[in-house]
């Protein structure tokens, strides 16, 4: 049994845009998603339910199906109301103008009704959305020469009205009619409901956001641009080797081949992973570790873009970021790809969208640290602060207990940046953030205060033990020096670890557990950190 009502209320400097669900103010953590396979038919109900789960294990409670996809199936919906996964659905209109056709129009009419009367008794629907872009579309450059289609007014006027009567009347009319509990949204994005220009806006409605990957403009732009809702923003990688060796040989190993470009999505380019890579990160030759450190930096720019929405709650209500699944084995904004493997986007958005957050940043040369809670009880915690040498000698440290309020996000530490180093190198430090509550940690979150190329890692030697128990495995980890964003492999990518990709702390022990479908021994276990991968 549950309510859900869309909350848009004038403030002094903002409008909000949230969810009310059973009453509850409630930020939504989650992502787009799009068909699973170019051809629907091969999508079977393990392919579901494994995406499905992937939400679920990833702290999501949303899922926004785009309007350039499919009206999915009973059971993606089944699945969805049996794990709890919420659903922003769009009709199925994204990114061009529709025709000013009558029987089209007819056509669409009957097509939404049979739609909604199908999906309307699922709770896992949230809110209707007329369509995507079309508005933001219309109103900007992204047509180019599309805008000499309109050769006069009346050529204009046509297709404006046009969408007014499919997106302000025919869709709301049947959602109106069939389905009358729910909110309907013309478009996304958009600052107000019922708009045909769409003015970009950070204070008001939902928020696509693409000047960074799409505009090439730097990753640090996420921490500046955030709106009340942002239902769309993304990072690309490319997949493991595993998936991309279904496609290409030893001789294809280039972001520049035939092969490579032609299995790229993005009209940017695989250049444009390069170009990203080069301002954070060492580039690697070696082919695979180029792989892994792409995917990396997807999920530390996501990372970036998680945590500062919610450390503006809530100013900020919602965080989907594009996308979750992907239709073919290529490069692209998937957090996992074709072949339902995890990226490193996964496991990062997984720890980012913990119920229980802690944030460290620097803003203004001053270390602030926000404590984010979407749990519906107050916490009683202790912070503790260390600033940590790469091979774990402590240079400062402090305690401080905290209160953390039920369901809000709140700055609970803020000092110096030259206070806190007192003279330690900013390359060579790092601050390990964690909340403590009778000795077990409920939050955990490292700050670097260099981009990765920049700092003075060597490389580390992983202590590990391997045991097997009745629920699988589980592997035990130390480092005597950091290694950061640590790869676990176990020679099969379909496996999904605990954690992976995290940053081993020196002199801070690590458990992993996981399941495999094969008998295991140590050797089999892998290791690849940042650390070492452009060595």
């Amino acid at each position: 049994m549950r309510t859900v009502e869309v909350i848009q209320e004038t403030g002094p400097k903002a409008n909000s845009f949230y969810f009310l669900v059973n009453g509850v103010k409630m930020f939504m953590k989650g992502a787009n998603y799009i068909p699973q396979d170019n051809f629907l038919p091969r999508v079977n109900k393990a392919r579901y339910e494994h995406v499905i789960n992937t939400a679920v294990t990833s702290n999501m409670n949303m899922l926004r199906v785009w309007g350039g996809g499919i009206y999915e199936n009973d059971l993606f919906y089944d699945l969805c109301d049996e794990k709890g996964i919420m659903i922003w659905q769009d009709f199925m209109f994204a990114c061009a103008m529709v025709p000013p056709l009558e029987t089209h129009k007819q056509n669409i009419y009957e097509e939404a009704v049979e739609n909604v009367k199908r999906l309307r008794n699922h709770p896992a629907i949230a809110m209707w959305c007329g369509n995507n872009e079309i508005a933001a579309f219309m109103g900007s450059n992204y047509w180019g020469s599309a805008k000499g289609a309109f050769r006069n007014r009346q050529d204009s006027m046509s297709v404006i009205n046009a969408y007014k009567e499919i997106f302000h009347s025919i869709l709301p009319a049947v959602v109106k009619g069939y389905d009358d509990e729910k909110f309907y949204w013309s478009t996304s994005p958009q600052p107000t409901n019922w708009t045909t220009t769409n003015p970009d806006s950070r204070t008001s409605g939902d928020v696509h956001f693409w000047e960074v990957w799409g505009g090439k403009k730097p990753i640090e732009l996420y921490l500046e641009n955030i709106g009340p809702f942002m239902s769309e923003y993304g990072f690309q990688s490319f997949p493991d080797m595993q998936t991309i060796n279904t496609f290409a040989t030893p001789k294809d190993y280039d972001i520049n081949s035939e092969i490579m470009k032609s299995h790229q999505r993005s009209y940017v380019g695989n250049g444009a992973i390069l170009q990203y890579m080069q301002a954070w990160y060492k580039v690697p030759k070696a082919f695979p570790n180029f792989l892994y450190t792409g995917q990396v930096l997807q999920a530390e720019a996501i990372k970036l873009a998680i945590e500062a929405h919610r450390r503006a709650k809530p100013y900020c209500m919602g965080s989907l970021y594009w996308q979750i699944d992907d239709c073919w084995p290529a490069a692209s904004w998937s957090s996992m790809d074709y072949n339902g493997f995890w990226k490193a986007q996964q496991y990062e958005s997984k720890r980012a969208f913990e119920a229980l957050l802690v944030s460290p940043i620097v803003k203004k040369d001053s270390v602030q640290i926000y404590v984010v809670s979407d749990q519906l009880k107050a916490v009683d915690a202790q912070l503790q602060i260390r600033l940590l040498d790469f091979s774990g000698k402590v240079l400062n440290e402090s305690k401080r207990n905290v209160n953390v309020p039920a369901n809000t996000s709140m700055n609970v530490y803020r000092v110096p940046v030259k206070e806190l180093l007192k003279g330690a190198n900013r390359n060579s430090v790092l601050l390990d953030v964690s909340l403590l509550s009778q000795n077990q940690e409920l939050a955990q979150n490292c700050l670097y205060f260099e981009n990765p190329k920049d700092l003075k890692l060597n490389k580390p030697v992983i202590n590990y033990t391997l045991t097997k128990d009745k629920d699988g495995f589980v592997l035990k980890l130390t480092s005597t020096q950091l290694a950061k964003n640590l790869r676990v492999s176990a020679g099969d990518d379909a496996i999904i670890f605990s954690d992976n990709y995290f940053d081993l702390i020196p002199g801070k022990a690590k458990t992993v557990t996981f399941h495999a479908n094969k008998a295991l021994k140590k050797s089999d276990i892998t290791f690849l950190s940042i650390n070492e991968a452009a060595m």
